[in-house]
């Protein structure tokens, strides 16, 4: 699959809901996971081996102001 840019004129108020607009949407969720060519890159540096060490993550602390049930 290849990624395909989608205009804001196929999304303004006005525009109707096409199934090539659908198929766009569907297609360029698998593009992004796939790494094609044109669409948008995750950056992994965050989650490569080593990244996150234990040290990192016993020393935090969450607030209670940001908890949420």
């Amino acid at each position: 699959m290849a990624w395909t840019n989608i205009l804001d004129a196929d999304i303004d108020g006005d525009s109707p809901i096409k199934p090539s607009l659908m198929e766009s949407l569907r297609d360029n969720s698998i593009s992004i996971a796939n790494g094609d060519a044109g669409a948008p890159q995750f950056q992994t540096n965050s989650i490569e081996d080593g990244a996150i060490t234990g040290d990192k993550i016993t020393n935090y602390t969450i607030q209670p102001a940001k908890w949420t049930w």
